[in-house]
């Protein structure tokens, strides 16, 4: 279940995992044994739609557990009758145009890349700017041709301005949008409505079923921006910080 990210680990300094859940899961058991097998110091865990019963095994995986972030997660399933995105052009990163992702993301990312709740201990074993390299050098990696699956745009607007990116990933059936990132001087145009937009049109014109965004539960803009958009919200995704001593 645990997935050793050789990149976090050489950035970070310390054996890092990830593992995701689903709703309902109930593994916990071997999931305690194989956290306490592995060679990983810390494993970032994310799980969808948690009970409180969930919620204690995860605070009973080793001794200590991290909250870390609250997700409200939004499910686009029609497409807007209204095509407001006309404006905006959206250019595929690749090898050519990489480096102008990571100086976006620098420009637009906000908030702590672990989560806005992310204790002051675990902050000082893993600095703000020590995450933000480590996001950055992901994205890069991986939103610029390089993994089919994985597409990241770089937003212009109609005076040929970058004026932020779009980061999504395509599944089977649905798309993930990581991350819509707009420069601050930009961001009273209502790009981010029209980068939505573009998301539906996507969506549908890639015969996907739907697409889904996230929003941390801090960021109420976004929130409102979604649910005015007429994306349903379906679940929160709670996401930890496993501490093996």
């Amino acid at each position: 279940m645990i997935k050793y990210s050789e990149q976090e680990s050489k950035i970070f300094g310390v054996p890092f995992g990830r593992v995701d859940l689903e709703k309902d899961f109930v593994e916990w058991k071997k999931l305690k044994e194989e956290i306490s097998e592995s060679d990983c110091k810390y494993v970032r865990l994310r799980i969808q739609s948690p009970r409180s019963s969930d919620l204690e095994e995860i605070n009973a995986l080793a001794k200590k557990t991290h909250l870390l972030e609250i997700l409200r997660v939004y499910r686009s399933y029609d497409v807007p009758l209204e095509n407001i995105h006309g404006d905006l052009r959206f250019e595929k990163v690749n090898n050519t145009n990489a480096h102008l992702l990571g100086t976006i993301l620098t420009e637009t990312y906000d908030d702590i890349p672990f989560g806005n709740y992310t204790p002051s201990s675990i902050l000082k074993v893993f600095p703000r700017e020590i995450q933000m390299n480590a996001l950055k050098e992901y994205f890069v990696q991986n939103y610029t041709g390089t993994t089919p699956e994985k597409i990241g745009y770089i937003i212009y607007d109609h005076l040929k301005n970058a004026v932020g990116c779009l980061l999504t990933d395509f599944g089977i059936n649905s798309t993930y949008t990581y991350y819509i990132g707009i420069k601050k001087e930009h961001r009273s145009n209502q790009i981010f409505f029209r980068v939505i937009n573009f998301i539906y049109f996507f969506t549908k014109q890639s015969n996907l079923l739907y697409g889904e965004c996230a929003a941390r539960i801090s960021n109420s803009h976004s929130q409102n921006a979604l649910e005015k958009s007429n994306m349903k919200f379906v679940r929160y995704d709670w996401v930890h910080l496993v501490e093996k001593q």
